[in-house]
């Protein structure tokens, strides 16, 4: 994951058209220290997987017979959906950073334009 560097203050987008009058407050360095968050999170949860995977694998030398064959393919049946959902939630970090980003990028880009208007509209 990217380590970004967000200025302190929290881009406060509006979106009251498409809201029906609504405000959304965006704190993009919120959205990168949740992301931080959930990676570790992540993280956590694929060790304690490996450590589960290294369980089962142990369970061949002193669990023999078919209890043990129907738990170890019990077990192997639910090892690869288990693989996908830590691998889409590993996505989200770096799908959080992006959008913070992205809000940066719109920050940046209006605040540029703005800064070219003329302030003295009534002269």
């Amino acid at each position: 994951m990217a380590n970004t560097s967000f200025p302190s203050s929290a881009f406060r987008y509006s979106a009251a058209a498409a809201l029906g009058g609504q405000n959304i407050a965006v704190d993009t360095n919120r959205m990168v220290l949740s992301a931080e968050d959930v990676l570790r999170l992540v993280i956590s949860m694929r060790r304690h997987f490996n450590n589960i995977e290294n369980s089962m694998k142990k369970t061949n030398g002193y669990w023999i017979g078919e209890a043990g064959d129907v738990h170890r393919k019990l077990y192997e049946d639910k090892k690869e959906e288990i693989n996908r959902i830590l691998l889409r939630l590993q996505e989200h970090p770096e799908d959080l950073q992006q959008i913070a980003a992205n809000y940066l990028g719109v920050l940046k880009t209006n605040t540029a334009v703005s800064s070219q208007l003329t302030t003295n509209v009534i002269s």
